[in-house]
């Protein structure tokens, strides 16, 4: 029985050795395989058999990307845009069919290449600056990636932009602002301009006013009386403004203020309302707030009246001069003096006013004169419309105070037969009136002369009659 169970027990034996043997020289290519099919795809156990046969093996697809990321700068108003594109390929890509709004991309441009995969396995970036201004809403930039034997043509991307501008300041009170200014007289005319400064904004507008008065001196002085003017008014909108306003052709003054129109002084006078520090160029006050000249301006060559004379000559010999002080540039008294001789005498003639000077008869050359007047000199005329001599209705042939004319009122009457002293002017026969009458003319005078001369006549013949003839006297 032993003997029959070794034989089969030895059989059994070779049996499962030789098992063994062909499962170990099959174990060396099944382990080789399977860790390459596991890198590329998972294997389940249900596709056991099909993970012994080795799969195809592939890289990554080419592709690109391309984003966008914004700055606004405030300060300058402008939009920075950084566009980055990636290549995830071991090939440059090309781009092709490329498209930006609103503006070009400096360094893209169709024909252009991308950075490719780096030997480590790093993917390749480009990138690109783009700087946009007044504030677009959005930027975009799309295109298709050219590699030899593939292409991209997913790539776009989009960034949303909007305002972008310097955030305004605060304004300031009237007190903070800032200007400065340009001031000048020239060809008949004060100008000015005034600008708010660069870096101002105003809370409430500001009024700025030009006005020229009249004057009477060159220096200042008053009574003052307002001639033209001019007011403008700064704002955030209009930040310069250019006032010009023309002088009088005489003493004058010009003062640029800070104010309107109601702020104007009429009339400055003694003891009334002054610009004071609100002129522009002001060392202190509501005026030291523009940079610049001084804004006032005294001057002038001439008084700001227009003094007339008008002398009318008189049948009696005396002079009527008329003085007058109208006219548009007429705002002052003037003072006329009246010479003739040793008549003197001064008036003052007010503003559109006129007055009269009577000269009396026999004084001389007269001269009026006047500030902002050439002297006027004259002498008396004979009239148009005076009666002549003998008609007894007017002054005596000659000029006054020479015979025929008026007496001097000094008593020296004057006549060709030698006048006689009187207590007037008398005539020529010496006879004259308390008052200071006319020298004796016309009718009765002629009647005289030719009396004397018919008996000159006479005794002329009678004289020449008998010293011809003999006279024999007998005793």
């Amino acid at each position: 029985m032993l003997k029959n169970l070794l034989p089969r027990a030895a059989a059994i034996t070779a049996g499962a050795l030789l098992g063994l043997t062909t499962l170990m020289a099959a174990a060396p290519s099944q382990a080789a395989v399977l860790p390459a099919a596991v890198s590329q795809t998972a294997v389940s156990p249900g596709d056991a058999a099909q993970a012994a046969v080795p799969p195809r093996v592939d890289g990554p697809s080419a592709q690109t990307g391309i984003t966008g990321a914004a700055a606004c700068n405030a300060a300058a108003g402008e939009w920075t845009i950084t566009w980055t594109i990636t290549n995830n390929w071991t090939e440059m890509a090309k781009v092709d069919k490329l498209s930006t709004v609103p503006a070009p991309v400096p360094g893209l441009a169709d024909g252009g290449y991308l950075n490719r995969r780096q030997e480590s396995g790093t993917v390749g970036k480009t990138i690109f600056t783009q700087v946009l201004r007044n504030s677009p809403a959005e930027a975009s930039v799309s295109f298709v990636a050219v590699w030899a034997k593939t292409k991209d043509a997913d790539n776009k991307a989009t960034v949303q932009l909007g305002a972008c501008e310097q955030p305004e300041p605060p304004c300031v009170q009237q007190a903070q602002a800032r200007f400065h200014h340009e001031f000048a007289v020239k060809d008949g005319q004060a100008t000015a301009t005034v600008t708010l400064d660069d870096d101002v904004k105003l809370c409430a507008a500001e009024p700025v006013t030009l006005v020229t008065y009249f004057a009477p001196k060159p220096q200042f002085s008053v009574p003052q009386y307002v001639f033209a003017h001019r007011t403008a008014t700064i704002s955030n909108e209009q930040r310069a403004v250019t006032l010009t306003a023309p002088l009088p052709a005489c003493n004058t003054q010009a003062d640029l203020f800070f104010g309107g129109e109601g702020d104007i002084i009429g009339e400055i006078t003694e003891d009334g309302e002054r610009y004071g520090d609100l002129k522009l160029g002001s060392g202190n006050g509501p005026g030291s707030r523009s940079e610049g000249p001084q804004g006032w301006y005294n001057g002038g060559s001439r008084g700001c009246h227009q003094p007339a004379v008008q002398p009318v000559s008189q049948c009696d010999g005396a002079v009527d001069v008329n003085l007058s002080n109208t006219g548009e540039q007429t705002k002052y008294p003037v003072d006329f003096t009246v010479r003739a001789g040793e008549f003197t005498q001064t008036v003052t003639v007010a503003p559109g006013k006129g007055e009269t000077v009577r000269v009396p008869a026999g004084r001389g050359l007269i001269t009026v004169t006047a500030d902002g007047m050439k002297d006027v000199t004259y002498e008396w005329q004979r009239p148009e419309n005076c009666p002549p001599p003998g008609d007894g209705g007017g002054p005596g042939g000659g000029d006054p105070g020479e015979g025929g004319g008026p007496g001097n009122g000094d008593g020296d009457g004057g006549g060709s037969n030698g006048g006689g002293e009187t207590d007037g002017g008398g005539s020529g026969a010496g006879g004259g009136d308390d008052d200071g009458g006319l020298p004796v003319t016309g009718a009765a005078a002629g009647t005289i002369a030719a009396g004397a001369a018919v008996l000159l006549i006479g005794g002329g013949v009678l004289f020449v009659v008998a010293r011809r003839r003999r006279v024999t006297f007998t005793p």
